[in-house]
């Protein structure tokens, strides 16, 4: 099994090519007169959208305000949910649940790295 350092140095040159690649065609795009008429229309379209958009929001205001305090509810609920799924899994147990159609779910777990603010010398 390889590193976990060495496939870093392979993701991170990976995403280097990638972005590479995005500069190039991005590039291209902008150099294309087809592309900038197309994308200054798109402008115009988009900007009708919002306005349309945000006269339909103000008539549903009251609604939009209940989503959102859904959403924070949601996201407090999966917090919890998630730390009592854990809970379980360091007691050695097994974790499963069903919804109301009665399939049943399995626990997924996924490391995720971050930036850390510490600094090797």
């Amino acid at each position: 099994m390889k590193e976990i350092q060495d496939l870093f140095y392979k993701i991170q040159e990976i995403k280097k090519k990638q972005r590479d690649i995005r500069i190039m065609v991005g590039d291209a795009l902008k150099q294309s007169k087809a592309y900038q008429d197309v994308r200054q229309e798109w402008n115009k379209v988009r900007d009708q959208k919002k306005d349309i958009e945000r006269n339909v929001k103000s008539e549903y205001e009251k609604e939009l305000t209940k989503l959102d305090d859904l959403k924070i509810d949601l996201e407090s609920e999966l917090e919890e949910f998630s730390d009592a799924a854990l809970d379980q899994i360091m007691k050695g147990k097994v974790v499963k649940v069903r919804d109301s159609k009665n399939i049943s779910y399995d626990v997924f777990v996924k490391a995720s790295f971050k930036k850390s603010d510490e600094q090797e010398t």
